[in-house]
């Protein structure tokens, strides 16, 4: 391309933009979108999910994750009832609900925690998830300090 070629950014932003609107046009998008949340397409053992904290951060998060095929919601614990209430009504098939978080580390059909609770419980929840033999989504921060962050990274190496 030459000098005399070249073009300015707002030019640039033009042109790539009538691109994206044709291929949104003739239907390209949808389709890849439709291909990666299609359960239809592969046949995958669907991921079972725990909550741990369905307050306001834990509530989005499930919402999230109800809406991506192959997940499925099993259970949500949180100490208050308002929050327990609210998941059964947002979620179908309404999760179980629990008072205590470790009941769900003891369900055998739950394959993984996300863990949405205040940031002073996220180590010890996760070190008992771990040793539960769950997969772990922590919310950040996942820690205050360096020394629980090495706690953390070996809990992680002992599971």
């Amino acid at each position: 391309m030459s000098s005399n070629d070249s073009i300015n950014r707002r030019q640039f932003l033009e042109k790539s933009s009538l691109i994206a609107a044709a291929a949104t046009a003739a239907g390209g998008a949808r389709t890849a979108t439709a291909q990666i949340n299609n359960s239809a397409a592969v046949n995958v053992k669907p991921v079972r999910l725990g909550f741990i904290g369905v307050g306001i951060r834990g509530t989005l998060l499930m919402e999230a994750a109800s809406g991506i095929a192959g997940v499925e919601i099993k259970a949500a614990a949180d100490c208050y009832k308002g929050h327990l209430d609210r998941a059964q009504e947002l979620i179908s098939p309404a999760p179980a609900v629990t008072g205590n978080y470790q009941e769900i580390l003891s369900r055998a059909d739950i394959d993984a925690v996300v863990i949405a609770t205040p940031d002073h419980w996220h180590l010890k929840m996760t070190q008992e998830a771990l040793a539960a033999g769950k997969h772990v989504y922590v919310e950040k921060p996942i820690t205050h300090s360096w020394e629980e962050g090495e706690a953390f990274i070996a809990a992680a190496e002992k599971s």
